[in-house]
């Protein structure tokens, strides 16, 4: 599950993300935070176990927004959040945001000028989970400056914008 897997899903920043969201609510703020997050059934190749946690992961957002007006932010990683398809493994993937059905998607990608992040990744060598700081190169030639956050419209098929946050951190996971 979510918890489990330590990466930015469970990390010490989205558990403090978490509690603020709380601390919001107790003070009347109208947010309402779901999980959507879904386990693949198909675990016979990367581009199908790909597929169907995204289509999983789509239905459920599908279900909860269905009929509801409001603003719905809905935080994922890169990949999932594309809204053209790829290839993994040479197999076609279909991401989640292509497959949400109940209203149209604004997908935005994050890029920074790079750092370290916490990773969850799979060793090509001996395709075991590894799990901890890594060096990350800068993501975009579109960060221009070490702004905090700086939003651009760039239309690339893909994403219909990006935002640049500067340089990354890692965020550990919750002792």
């Amino acid at each position: 599950g979510m918890w489990t897997v330590q990466d930015g899903r469970s990390s010490t920043a989205m558990l403090e993300f978490l509690r603020a969201i709380s601390s919001w609510r107790a003070q009347g703020a109208d947010i309402t935070v779901f999980s959507f997050d879904h386990a693949s059934e198909d675990w016979s190749s990367p581009g199908l176990a790909f597929n169907s946690r995204d289509q999983g992961m789509a239905a459920n957002i599908d279900l909860v927004v269905r009929g509801n007006s409001d603003a719905v932010v809905v935080l994922t990683g890169g990949s999932h959040a594309r809204k053209v398809g790829f290839e993994v493994s040479d197999e076609a993937y279909s991401p989640m945001a292509t497959l949400i059905k109940s209203r149209p998607v604004f997908s935005m990608e994050m890029a920074h000028l790079g750092g370290k992040a916490w990773l969850y990744t799979d060793s090509q060598d001996t395709h075991t989970p590894q799990t901890g700081p890594r060096d990350i190169p800068a993501s975009s030639e579109y960060c221009s400056n070490e702004q905090v956050f700086e939003y651009r419209i760039i239309d690339n098929g893909a994403y219909d914008g990006l935002y640049c946050v500067g340089k990354i951190s890692p965020s550990l996971p919750p002792a």
